[in-house]
């Protein structure tokens, strides 16, 4: 990859394998995608225009190669070099993002096609990622463990969007520029192109709070502060458990036939915790918003 990366763009650093690398204050990655040319000239003109409406510059692009194009032929696909001022940002900068006017949808978001999209991602889990898991490998019984209960955890995220979309109706409506993952408020999370899509703020939200990048009571501000309705907070208890952590390393393991032994063994250490923030989360949700309970939730204990 880094020869890939000096052929390219002239950048060089020292690990041959990454696909990221920092230089001169600026972090780059390197995004895979199927995105045509004329695709990427138009979503760096419109992020810019997008930065320009904030009171920040994140000074970040899709950077240009030695030929002038944004996107390059590689041996992984189609791939794009994105670079970003490394900086860490503020609650209050994630909020003026997700308050930026949004392109209008072209068809509606509703509750039935995020069900359908986890059905489908636990389809593949269960059908194409389980059955070829190593028997013989000495981290099995833990891989088995956390995928089982990642399983368990999506299927209960699964029939609350079904109880959501009978107490609520189907269409959520209060959409913004969210993030396809939010692990932490960073430059490159918050306003790499590539990771930016239109949803819920919750989606954010309950990935902020997974990753204790956001604790219970900043999270209760923000709800009241967006002044979030039941459907909008019944839909970020379901995000909170949807396991998205543990779907992504297994599915770069059916995907990418990735090594994800200690991925899912740190993944695996850190479980107990997130089921203690995830009954956190519920009782305090339930105790003030009233949302529909989940019973295991309600009385789980350690």
């Amino acid at each position: 990859m880094r020869d890939f990366i000096f052929d390219q763009y002239g950048y060089y650093y020292s690990d041959s394998d990454a696909s990221e690398f920092e230089f001169k204050g600026y972090e780059f990655k390197v995004m895979a995608h199927s995105l045509t040319e004329n695709d990427l000239i138009n979503m760096e003109e419109y992020i810019q225009y997008l930065y320009s409406k904030l009171n920040i510059n994140p000074h970040c692009h899709i950077v240009k190669n030695r030929a002038g194009l944004y996107g390059v032929e590689s041996k992984y696909g189609i791939v794009s070099l994105v670079s970003c001022l490394k900086k860490d940002y503020k609650l209050d900068n994630l909020i003026s993002f997700q308050h930026l006017e949004i392109n209008e949808l072209s068809k509606p978001y509703t509750i039935s096609n995020l069900s359908t999209l986890w059905e489908e991602k636990l389809n593949l889990i269960e059908e194409k990622c389980v059955p070829y898991l190593k028997i013989d490998d000495f981290t099995y019984p833990i891989i088995l463990k956390e995928t089982i209960f990642a399983i368990g955890l999506c299927s209960n995220a699964i029939e609350y969007l079904t109880d959501m979309k009978e107490d609520y109706g189907n269409e959520v409506k209060n959409l913004c520029y969210a993030h396809k993952r939010l692990y932490d408020l960073t430059s490159f999370d918050l306003f790499n192109p590539f990771n930016i899509v239109i949803d819920s703020p919750t989606r954010d939200l309950a990935f902020l709070y997974k990753e204790k990048a956001i604790n219970l009571n900043e999270l209760i501000s923000i709800i009241d502060y967006y002044k979030l309705d039941q459907m909008e907070i019944s839909l970020l208890m379901a995000r909170a458990l949807f396991p998205t952590a543990t779907f992504d390393i297994l599915e770069d393991y059916f995907a990418l036939k990735k090594d994800i032994k200690l991925s899912i063994v740190k993944k695996h250490k850190k479980t107990k915790r997130e089921v203690n923030l995830l009954v956190e989360l519920h009782k305090r949700l339930v105790e003030k918003y009233k949302i529909r309970p989940i019973e295991w939730l309600l009385n789980y204990t350690n």
